[in-house]
């Protein structure tokens, strides 16, 4: 049995997945689809109302935390255990980065549509046209789940600046990965959630070019690239995005 990855393709907790998979060797056939349209496919496939899911022949794993533990099981090696307790903390604080970051770029792509045609022309393009002429529908309801007042920005910028000064201090001493001496799963937790934030060309999913977004986030996108923390994400793109281990 192929693994299927149930996924909306933009969201970076489905790139965390991705990467694990990948980084694993395992073979896997994505099936994604826009907010929405995924719950249709999730609640046929028993997967509950989120993504990632990950349907196996051992079963549905329903978020991304657990696909990263069924990769590390399947040849990632993302867990030594001698530093389980600092991945463990670090991937928390990776986890409110993700939060923040989505609604971040939530509460800018939902004001801007022209913009979040653009986000999703990878999508499939029957879900697309669907969707398009329901976007202000499908932005109020995007907004309410997560908690995003369309062009409030500044407030997830500032928690996500105090989660990278962490990140920042972490990285002051030069270290080459963030838990001892090889990629771990707090690395790639950083840096897949923390992907949106400074567009790395290898990222699992073809964002549109940095030029059209908004002056706004270009100017956080500029920022966060030229901190220690974001040049640390960006290098793991660059040396661990595509790497398998199998």
């Amino acid at each position: 049995m192929t693994l299927q990855l149930l996924s909306i393709p933009f969201s970076h907790y489905c790139e965390k997945a991705r990467w694990a998979l990948e980084r694993a060797g395992l073979p896997y056939t994505e099936k994604g689809h826009l907010p929405v349209f995924h719950y249709l496919y999730n609640r046929r496939a028993g997967a509950g109302a989120t993504v990632p899911a990950l349907i196996t022949p051992e079963g549905v794993l329903k978020d991304s935390a657990d696909i990263l533990i069924y990769a590390n099981t399947h040849g990632a090696d993302l867990y030594p255990p001698e530093h389980a307790a600092e991945i463990q903390s670090l991937e928390a604080r990776a986890d409110r980065i993700g939060k923040h970051a989505r609604a971040w770029a939530y509460s800018h792509l939902l004001t801007d549509f022209a913009l979040l045609a653009e986000v999703i022309q990878h999508a499939d393009p029957r879900e697309q046209k669907l969707a398009q002429p329901f976007f202000g529908l499908l932005a109020k309801g995007l907004g309410k789940k997560y908690r995003v007042r369309p062009g409030h920005s500044q407030k997830h910028c500032t928690e996500i600046n105090t989660l990278w000064d962490q990140f920042d201090f972490l990285l002051r001493d030069g270290r080459r990965f963030l838990v001892g001496e090889r990629f771990t799963a707090a690395d790639l937790s950083l840096a897949a959630l923390g992907g949106v934030l400074v567009m790395p060309p290898e990222y699992g999913y073809a964002y549109p070019p940095l030029e059209r977004y908004p002056d706004a986030m270009r100017a956080d996108i500029t920022t966060w690239r030229e901190r220690p923390t974001g040049r640390y994400i960006l290098k793991l793109y660059t040396h661990h995005r595509h790497q398998s281990r199998a």
